[in-house]
């Protein structure tokens, strides 16, 4: 007599049960191989930077690398990198380290939400509760006050005293007094956060 195949009579007779195992194993098969998708940003900062750790977490995602070339780019990039593995982080902080001092860069999450969906989208528009959320946040009050000092020192002394940093302040400030918060805005708060000398220690 030929033996019968337990295995397979035991699906036969729960199919239900059968159903649900492959369910499950399908999901975390995906689930398994977007583990290894899911850090695509860390890893391309790996291969241009020296990372030496990373973190993403609600409350806030960061990361920390020895400086290398140009401040802008590699802030920049940390961020958009940052964005694509932690996309629901409340805070973005990048810290490069010299030789000497540290640096530590933060951004708030709704910032750079909009500051990167910008960057894909022609018509771009910024919803009323996104400017409620960067308007009650520390880092705009900071960047409105400095900005406001820059507008009001052009209005005194004119452009030809104003350092180029001192001039795209007052440009985005201006801006603001017409517009409210645009995409300007954003660029201007990034940079700003990006080129503050006190950022460092």
């Amino acid at each position: 007599m030929v033996k019968k195949n337990t295995k397979i009579n035991w699906f036969k007779r729960h199919p239900v049960l059968s159903t649900i195992l492959i369910i499950f194993a399908m999901l975390f098969i995906f689930g398994f191989f977007d583990s290894f998708s899911s850090n695509s940003g860390e890893k391309h900062l790996k291969e241009k930077y020296e990372v030496l750790d990373s973190y993403c977490v609600d409350r806030g995602a960061g990361v920390n690398m020895k400086s290398l070339g140009n401040r802008d780019d590699q802030v920049t990039e940390g961020i958009i990198y940052l964005y694509k593995d932690c996309q629901n982080s409340e805070k973005y902080y990048i810290t490069i380290l010299e030789p000497t001092k540290r640096c530590l860069y933060s951004f708030n999450g709704e910032i750079i939400k909009l500051w990167y969906n910008s960057i894909e989208q022609d018509d771009f528009f910024i919803p009323e509760a996104s400017k409620g959320i960067i308007e009650s946040d520390t880092g705009f009050f900071l960047w409105k006050s400095y900005a406001r000092l820059s507008y009001e020192f052009e209005i005194e002394n004119g452009i030809s005293e104003m350092t180029d940093s001192q001039m795209m302040l007052s440009l985005a400030y201006k801006n603001y007094l017409e517009n409210g918060i645009t995409e300007s805005t954003l660029y201007s708060i990034i940079e700003y956060e990006t080129n503050d000398p006190f950022n460092c220690e």
